[in-house]
């Protein structure tokens, strides 16, 4: 049996959480597939490394962090940021395979960035510009929505726009979806997708008060 091709690109940026969020405390993450542990050095670097000790499987962002390095809470492992491990307390030897996945991050603009595919593009790939997060002539809002349920349906519906004026109508209140066709664009395997609404005001949530 062929193994599925994943859902989703693996060479490409991903955000794997907001700046604030990370510190020395261990943070889980499960992104495309795969658990990651995050957290920073002592000198503030961001560091993202498999979320599995190599010796019992247990998840390293239940252990703690000392120094640049994380510890297994299970045997007391240790591993630093390229996913080597530097300390087992009941033996000297380290086999060479006693090890995690490390990925590359970047923080960059309030957000921290993970390259999930083959660590040999990231460098040669630039994170995405989104400075209006930390532009002061920009008003941002940000929070988190814990839901039960499969998130590529949220995927799904974060690229259907179609839907705002039904299903949001009491919410969104964006007028002006009925009556005029869209432009869609098929360019390789990507689908573009633009509608213009004129004449119409902006839905409330869009606007700030004046």
């Amino acid at each position: 049996m062929s193994k599925l091709s994943p859902n989703y690109p693996k060479n490409c940026w991903w955000v794997a959480a907001r700046a604030h969020e990370l510190s020395r405390t261990p943070l889980s993450r499960w992104l495309l597939e795969e658990s990651v542990v995050l957290y920073r050095t002592e000198g503030g670097r961001a560091v993202a490394l498999e979320d599995r000790c190599p010796h019992r499987w247990a998840p390293l962002s239940m252990g703690r962090v000392f120094g640049d390095e994380i510890r297994c809470q299970y045997h007391g492992f240790r591993f630093d940021p390229s996913g080597a491990c530097t300390h087992i307390p009941t033996q000297q030897a380290i086999p060479k395979k006693a090890c995690v996945k490390s990925y590359p991050v970047r923080e960059h603009q309030s957000l921290i960035w993970i390259w999930m595919g083959d660590p040999t593009l990231a460098e040669q790939t630039p994170v995405p510009d989104l400075s209006f997060l930390v532009d002061p002539a920009w008003h941002t809002v940000g929070g988190s929505m814990p839901m039960n349920a499969n998130y590529m349906l949220l995927q799904e519906n974060v690229l259907d726009l179609t839907h705002f004026a039904f299903l949001h109508a009491d919410t969104l209140d964006q007028k002006g979806w009925e009556g005029s066709d869209a432009d869609v664009e098929l360019v390789g395997r990507t689908v573009g997708y633009r509608k213009r609404i004129d004449g119409q005001p902006l839905a409330p949530f869009l606007g700030l008060p004046l």
